[in-house]
């Protein structure tokens, strides 16, 4: 009994750990981007703690057929980090889609512009049209024109406040027309050319960078498909491995190091750096 206990106090401390960590970084994120709603601090947890639930699933089930404490360790480890770069994924393609709708909404209330249509009529299609964050941001607009609030002001409090660079630029474009006027038109027209342009740049340098991630990601495989390799080909390596404290203590110094130079490699490879991305 005292043996199974020390052997199980490895992986079930690295399991505690890395949940934690996994829940002070994800939890944050999740309830701020549920923010408006009424339950959303039970919404996050849920959200948060779904992928460490499966990643504790998938460990138990590796230690249950294997018998063998040091492979749910590396379990764990493995199925955080995989959640962690699927997550980055999503976030990724998420903003993508976003600022693509940020962009029709622009492109939208140009078109309506050009048609005659003042501003608080471009602002109501804009509202009704446009998807995503920009629809929901066009919504919190009218809504607090609606009780009362000048509409300076709740450009200010709404678009100035987005998390779009592209939506933060034209709640400026407007806040201008607002107080100083000008033809809206044309700046709306150059606003959705220059943004178009910045797509298509970060586009390219998304191309470039691929590149590191495609060799991150044959970095970070490397060593399961070497080992066994290895394993085959040395007498006794999977026994010094697997079997005696010195090649534990390998192991997990070896998938922390992997884990780490993996999300390293994931942020050099950054088009936009998260900082430069929160500047913006």
């Amino acid at each position: 009994m005292i043996a199974f206990l020390q052997a199980a106090l490895l992986p079930v401390a690295v399991f505690l750990l890395v949940t934690g960590l996994w829940l002070k970084l994800v939890f944050p994120s999740e309830k701020e981007a549920r923010s408006p709603r009424s339950r959303a601090k039970f919404d996050a947890l849920v959200v948060s703690l779904l992928p460490a639930i499966a990643v504790g699933a998938f460990g138990g089930l590796v230690w249950y057929f294997t018998g063998e404490a040091i492979f749910a360790t590396i379990a764990f480890g493995s199925g955080f980090a995989i959640a962690t770069l699927l997550r980055r994924s999503g976030r990724r393609r998420a903003e993508v889609q976003e600022g693509r709708n940020a962009l029709a909404a622009i492109e939208t209330a140009t078109r309506v512009l050009r048609a005659g249509i003042p501003m608080p009529g471009m602002l109501e299609v804009l509202a009704r049209d446009a998807e995503g964050d920009a629809g929901a941001s066009f919504k919190e607009v009218l809504r607090r024109e609606e009780l009362g609030e000048p509409l300076a002001d709740a450009i200010r409090s709404t678009l100035l406040r987005s998390d779009l660079a592209e939506l933060r630029a034209f709640g400026m474009a407007l806040l201008v027309h607002v107080e100083v006027g000008g033809n809206l038109v044309d700046i709306c027209d150059r606003l959705g050319k220059t943004i178009l342009e910045r797509g298509r740049i970060q586009r390219r340098a998304e191309a470039i960078v691929t590149y590191g991630r495609i060799a991150g990601g044959v970095l970070s495989i490397a060593p399961f498909v070497v080992v066994p390799v290895v394993g085959i080909s040395i007498d006794d390596y999977f026994d010094l491995l697997f079997n005696r404290p010195v090649g534990n203590a390998l192991l997990v110094v070896a998938l922390v190091m992997v884990i780490v130079g993996t999300f390293m490699l994931q942020r050099m490879a950054q088009v936009i750096p998260d900082q430069a991305r929160e500047i913006a």
